[in-house]
Order: C-alpha cells, then sequence, then structure tokens
C-alpha cells in the first residue's frame, strides 16, 4: 500500500503492484503500476490485465486522431458514430 506525497499527488491510498512480462523482443520487463484496487483478493495478474486492456482502447483512441483524423464525434448514437468511421 503506497500513499503518495507532494502538492498536487492524488489523496487515498493506491496499491503498487509488480508483474513481470515480455516486451516485443521477448525480453522479461518488470513493469510497476499504481492501481485504487486495494482489495487483496484483486490478483495482481488481473490489474495487470485490465492495464494492458485500457492501453490498447488508448491506442484504439490514437489511430482514431491520427490515421482517421477524428478529433471529435460528431454523434452521440451507435449509428452516427459507425457512419463517422466508414466515412473516415
Amino acid at each position: 500500500m503506497v500513499k503518495l506525497n507532494g502538492r498536487d499527488a492524488p489523496s487515498g491510498r493506491f496499491r503498487q503492484v509488480t508483474i513481470s512480462t515480455l516486451n516485443r523482443k521477448a525480453e522479461v520487463e518488470i513493469i510497476r503500476l499504481l492501481s485504487n484496487l486495494t482489495d487483496p483478493l484483486i490478483a495482481a495478474r488481473v490489474i495487470g490485465a485490465i492495464y494492458r486492456q485500457r492501453w490498447q482502447i488508448e491506442l484504439f483512441f490514437k489511430w482514431l486522431k491520427t490515421f482517421a483524423r477524428m478529433d471529435h464525434l460528431l454523434s452521440t448514437t451507435r449509428e452516427g458514430i459507425t457512419f463517422q468511421l466508414y466515412v473516415a
């Protein structure tokens, strides 16, 4: 458990999770994460999987902004967003 100090640090307690994974070169890489999921029943590998999925979502939005040139959505409906994706 970690409590962050500093003027602009968020308040609350955080859980530090250390995960061992393989990078693109098949080398072992150690990643340290801070999570607000402090329940000890949640395994570190589950927290790592959540962060991995979140990173995939971030990459998808980067693709939308960079390659599809979609800086903002023109509609909030499912049909409108689907149409905008097809046009892009």
